[in-house]
């Protein structure tokens, strides 16, 4: 229904733990690609963007490397 209307979305987290960050983001952009969506929402240099939700899934496996990376030290 949000789809059909053109309602655009973002995929967001809010977790207290860094590997959690990006928890369940693949399954749900999987999920809405399924339902018609293509982009998500994304705040870019301060001007919101839509951004492919392929992309997304490659960002969420880089940003769980950088975390991983960044809890070694």
């Amino acid at each position: 229904m949000l789809h059909q209307r053109k309602v655009p979305i973002q995929i967001s987290s809010d977790t207290h733990h860094p590997d959690d960050i990006t928890k369940g983001f693949e399954v749900v952009s999987e999920q809405l690609q399924r339902i018609g969506y293509r982009t998500q929402r994304v705040l870019l240099d301060g001007i919101w963007q839509d951004v492919p939700l392929k992309i997304q899934a490659n960002l969420v496996r880089f940003f769980k490397i950088i975390i991983r990376l960044f809890l070694l030290f």
